[in-house]
């Protein structure tokens, strides 16, 4: 299979797996359901991803990093700092309000496993 194939194969896969954490949560959120979701079988989400722990961190990292991309804010040099933050927290919001299951998956192990090496608390 072509690398660009791939890697197409894998986002779609990942994208899946970030919907699913959103309609079931994380802790419902299965393979099978996952491939559903990406429209094959779960051998093929198994030959592309070692495990589904691996499948769900680069889900949430994928949305981890567009909740958090800047690229598009629109900021003066003449901005006073206070209009800087708060368009970078109205962004922010704008970005993540849709998407509670993703931010309650973020902070599924801080609050469960009290684990606070989790890239979503060290962003």
């Amino acid at each position: 299979m072509a690398q660009g194939r791939r890697q197409a194969v894998m986002r779609r896969v990942v994208q899946a797996a970030a919907d699913c954490i959103e309609e079931y949560g994380i802790q419902k959120t299965t393979i099978r359901a996952i491939a559903a979701r990406a429209g094959m079988n779960s051998a093929a989400i198994n030959y592309y991803f070692s495990s589904k722990d691996e499948l769900v961190r680069l889900a949430l990292e994928r949305a981890l990093n567009d909740a958090f991309d800047i690229s598009g804010l629109q900021s003066g040099e003449r901005d006073t700092p206070a209009q800087v933050l708060e368009e970078l927290f109205a962004h922010w919001l704008i970005r993540v309000r849709g998407h509670p299951g993703i931010i309650r998956a973020y902070f599924y192990g801080p609050f469960v496993h009290q684990d606070y090496g989790d890239p979503a608390i060290r962003r």
